[in-house]
C-alpha cells in the first residue's frame, strides 16, 4: 500500500518515457486523494507550529510539481474542500510524483467534507492539544492515511542520532547525558498515530529509533544543546558517519555536525 512517504521521494528521474501517464486535468478530476493532519513550521526559524491537511493523489504525473486545484470554505465548525483538477506549473519538475494540496486545519473544525465533482465523502474529526483525531462517516473517493495525528507537546524535543556500525553506543551514551540534565525527562507518544518528529534517523549504516523528551525550564533545552557540543567534540570524530540532531518543538535545532 502506498504511503504518503512519497511525499518527498522523486520516484523517477528526467527523461522516462511519460506517454501513458494521465496529464493535468484543470476541468475534471478524476483520480482518488489520500489525506492526513499534521503540524508543520511555515518557516525555517524559531516559530510554533501549524496544523495543515495533506493531499495528495493516488495518480503518478509526469511533473513532480503538479498540484491540487482545489478551494475551502468553513462554516461553523464544519470545513469543506472542493477539488476542482489537476493544475500544472509553468516550469516542470521532470520526475514523477502524484499532485499536492495543502490547507490550514483550524482547531475549531468537527466535520470536514471533501468534494470530488458530484460526490462527497465526509469525516468527523476531534482535535485537542495532543492529538487529532479522524472518523470515518462516508468515503467513496477519499483515503485517511493516518487516523490519529499526535500534535507536537509545547516544551519538547526529540534527539535523533545515526552512527556507523562500529559507534553505535554513541546514541544511547547521548541520551543517558541527556537524562541527567535536571528538568528533562523522557516521554513517549502513547498508542497508533503519526508521530510530529521523525521516527528514527535516516542514512546511516545504523539507525536508531527517536527519543523524545520534555523539560520544564528554557534553560534546560539550552543547556541540552551545550551537552551535544560537548559530547560532539570529545566523542563524535568528523566524517566517520555519525550525527545527533536535536529538534525542538518550536523549530530549534542543534546539530552535531555544525560543532565539528
Amino acid at each position: 500500500m502506498r504511503t504518503f512517504m512519497l511525499l518527498f521521494s522523486i520516484l523517477l528521474l528526467a527523461g522516462c518515457d511519460s506517454d501513458d501517464l494521465p496529464q493535468a486535468d484543470t476541468t475534471m478530476l478524476e483520480t482518488d486523494i489520500e489525506f492526513f493532519a499534521r503540524e508543520i513550521h511555515p518557516v525555517n526559524e524559531a516559530s510554533e507550529p501549524i496544523l495543515m491537511l495533506y493531499f495528495e493523489t493516488t495518480e503518478i504525473y509526469p511533473c513532480y510539481n503538479y498540484y491540487l486545484d482545489m478551494k475551502s470554505s468553513i462554516e461553523d465548525q464544519e470545513m469543506t474542500v472542493v477539488f476542482k483538477g489537476i493544475g500544472k506549473p509553468e516550469i516542470c519538475l521532470t520526475a514523477l510524483g502524484p499532485a499536492r494540496g495543502q490547507l490550514e486545519l483550524p482547531e475549531t473544525i468537527k466535520r470536514l467534507k471533501l468534494i470530488r465533482g458530484e460526490t462527497t465523502d465526509v469525516y468527523e474529526v476531534d482535535i485537542d492539544q495532543e492529538r487529532v483525531q479522524w472518523h470515518l462517516v462516508d468515503a467513496v473517493f477519499s483515503k485517511l492515511v493516518h487516523e490519529r495525528s499526535f500534535r507536537v507537546p509545547e516544551n519538547s524535543f526529540a534527539v535523533i542520532c545515526g552512527t556507523n556500525l562500529q559507534d553505535t553506543q554513541l546514541c544511547s551514551d547521548f541520551n543517558d547525558l541527556i537524562l541527567e540534565i535536571p528538568g528533562i525527562s523522557e516521554f513517549e507518544f502513547e498508542g497508533v498515530g503519526l508521530r510530529p518528529y521523525p521516527d528514527s534517523s535516516s542514512g546511516h549504516w545504523s539507525n536508531t529509533a527517536s527519543r523524545f523528551f520534555l523539560y520544564q525550564e528554557e534553560a534546560a533545552f539550552l543547556e541540552a544543546g551545550e551537552v551535544l557540543k560537548e559530547f560532539t567534540a570529545e566523542h563524535n570524530e568528523p566524517n566517520k558517519g555519525n550525527t545527533i540532531a536535536i529538534v525542538g518543538w518550536d523549530n530549534r535545532k542543534f546539530y552535531s555536525w555544525m560543532m565539528d
